[in-house]
C-alpha cells in the first residue's frame, strides 16, 4: 500500500507528488525525511540564520496573549525606555 494517500471521490488514491518539495532550501529534504534518524547529520542542519536576513524591531505587548490576533501585532512600536 502506498505511504501517502489522499481521499478522492470514489475512494482512496495515491497522493500526487508536490512540485514545491523540489524547491526547498538545501537540507530541508533531509530535515523533513521521516526515515531520517541520523541525529548528528540532522544537528548539522541547525545553524543560525544569517544576520543580514533577519530584521528585529520592538512590538506591542499584545503579542503576549494568544487570544490576540491581527496585523497590529507585528507593527513596530517605540522602544521602551529603560526602567530605573
Amino acid at each position: 500500500m502506498p505511504r501517502h494517500l489522499e481521499r478522492r471521490r470514489g475512494g482512496i488514491a495515491p497522493a500526487r507528488r508536490r512540485a514545491w518539495s523540489e524547491r526547498l532550501p538545501p537540507g530541508w529534504g533531509q530535515w523533513l525525511d521521516p526515515e531520517g534518524h541520523d541525529v548528528a547529520a540532522l544537528a548539522d542542519l541547525l545553524v543560525p540564520a544569517p544576520s543580514d536576513e533577519l530584521e528585529l524591531w520592538p512590538v506591542s505587548t499584545l503579542v503576549n496573549k494568544a487570544d490576540n490576533n491581527g496585523p497590529e501585532l507585528v507593527k513596530p512600536v517605540a522602544e521602551p525606555s529603560a526602567r530605573s
